[in-house]
């Protein structure tokens, strides 16, 4: 998406040009308040190189301002308003794949309305439509090896566990709308509830489910205190699944690109992620380091965890652990997140 847009209100000093750039406003927000601005809150995050997305935005002269204050350029979560600032100067960030759109706008899925703006960020590839791909950043898990030294090691008293919300009535909802319908095929809430039920009747003893909606037979809670909005400090998850050998994590879709903190979690907590969703995960995930449902029928699958030899546990963990604390996981930090960021906006300028 290449605009070139005429920048009038560029602070100069001397010969350094910065470039200003500030987030969608939020009706909850007000002038004054602290740590309400999600590009300010990565910004100091440090990767495995211990650089941070604010040595980005100093090297290229960028100012991240309030978002009531004057800027150059908008960064719209969600597709909310930037205040005094045109969506054509926008970038515009996606968080959740199409599926899911519903609770975000369904223009957020439409090529002309994506058009208005000056770039989009997704966290998931969908070939139809004209954005580039992005990792969230995850280094507020992945950078805080605190996480792994407290919990990794934990002893692992019990088998299975799945911390996820049934999102069946929304997934549902979404399929009645036009523009959405194409993505039903890659829906895993039925995926969901369906392993869910098989390990209670297989495993009922060893399996427990977190979060709401789930059977009744393994339900161990709605989860209000441990499932909470996943870009906060949620000790209570990694509390809960590093009592667990293996953590069934699948996304809530399956879309090339779209890897979510949730396998992450699991490895920080030394749990051994039993994952489905981003059709090519092994570019992203290192082979080894968690269990592909993909390759297992659900009896099959419940087999292979029950009987797992203590040497191929081991090794799974190793490099599980290894991934999660090296520079490996890199492409998950604000850095790179802030990198990309600059691109665009000096592409514009």
């Amino acid at each position: 998406m290449g605009y070139h847009i005429p920048i009038q209100g560029i602070i100069r000093t001397g010969e350094i040009a910065i470039i200003r750039i500030k987030e969608s406003g939020n009706s909850l927000l007000k002038p004054g308040r602290t740590g309400t601005n999600w590009l300010k809150k990565i910004s100091h995050r440090k990767d495995a190189f211990g650089r941070t997305a604010n040595d980005v935005f100093r090297e290229h002269d960028v100012q991240v301002v309030d978002w009531c204050q004057e800027a150059d350029f908008g960064f719209s979560m969600y597709g909310n308003y930037v205040e005094d600032i045109p969506m054509k100067r926008c970038i515009l960030y996606k968080t959740e794949p199409p599926i899911y759109n519903l609770y975000f706008g369904v223009g957020l899925n439409r090529t002309k309305f994506l058009n208005q703006y000056m770039a989009v960020f997704s966290n998931s590839k969908v070939e139809s439509n004209n954005y580039e791909h992005i990792h969230a950043p995850l280094d507020f898990y992945l950078g805080d090896k605190k996480i792994v030294d407290e919990y990794f090691d934990k002893p692992k008293d019990n088998l299975l566990c799945m911390m996820l919300r049934n999102k069946k009535t929304s997934m549902k909802i979404n399929g009645f709308i036009p523009g959405l319908r194409k993505y039903n095929k890659y829906n895993l809430t039925p995926y969901r509830i369906e392993m869910d039920n098989a390990f209670c009747d297989s495993i009922p003893n060893d399996y427990h489910s977190y979060g709401r909606g789930w059977n009744e037979k393994c339900f161990k809670g709605d989860g209000k205190s441990i499932i909470r909005k996943n870009y906060s400090p949620i000790k209570e998850r990694f509390e809960v699944i590093s009592k667990y050998k293996f953590n069934f994590c699948p996304e809530n879709s399956m879309f090339n690109g779209y890897v979510t903190e949730k396998p992450f979690q699991a490895m920080l907590s030394g749990s051994i992620p039993i994952y489905k969703g981003a059709p090519d995960v092994d570019n992203i995930l290192p082979i080894g380091s968690f269990i592909d449902a993909r390759e297992f029928e659900t009896e099959s699958l419940i087999d292979y965890i029950k009987n797992m030899t203590t040497g191929e546990y081991n090794a799974h963990r190793k490099r599980m652990k290894k991934f999660v604390t090296s520079k490996e996981s890199n492409i998950y930090s604000s850095y790179n997140f802030a990198k990309r960021l600059v691109k665009v906006l000096e592409d514009n300028t």
